[in-house]
């Protein structure tokens, strides 16, 4: 049996405030920038992510995270191809969040889409195996629309 996972979390700063749009049916898409830090001293370097949000966390990523904000991101990786204004095809990977913690005002308040804080706790399972919550089930790629957000 085969077992793979695909889970991101970051901890991180916001890098520009969120850029908020609605796709064509109404569904709300934020895309932040995060960046992280690794090492010590003067051996630090920053790695910049590219986050996207749906929906109802969305909307609140665009209230509740400005530049400089320090953020919790729990989400997948996710690589797709788009046409750029000239034409050409391009990559981009992006984490694609389930759960986004607030961090900035120095209390964190989660605002994970409908769920409770026992829920977004993962339910271990026999075999070390991880679930979704009870109820929650996880998107798949044909709710997600993937249209670039440029």
């Amino acid at each position: 049996m085969a077992y793979s996972v695909n889970k991101v979390t970051l901890l991180g700063n916001v890098g520009a405030d969120p850029e908020v749009r609605y796709t064509k049916s109404g569904k709300a898409v934020a895309q932040l920038r995060v960046a992280t830090e690794e090492g010590w001293g003067d051996k630090k370097r920053t790695e910049w992510h590219s986050v996207v949000v749906w929906d109802k966390l969305a909307e609140l990523a665009g209230n509740l995270a400005p530049k400089g904000s320090k953020v919790c991101v729990t989400g997948r990786l996710q690589t797709r191809e788009y046409q750029d204004r000239d034409g050409n095809t391009r990559k981009a990977t992006e984490v694609v969040a389930q759960d986004v913690v607030f961090l900035g005002s120095g209390k964190a308040e989660s605002r994970g889409p409908g769920r409770s804080a026992e829920q977004r706790q993962p339910q271990r399972q026999g075999g070390g195996g991880y679930a979704a919550p009870p109820g929650v089930p996880y998107a798949d790629d044909a709710d997600i629309p993937f249209a670039p957000v440029v």
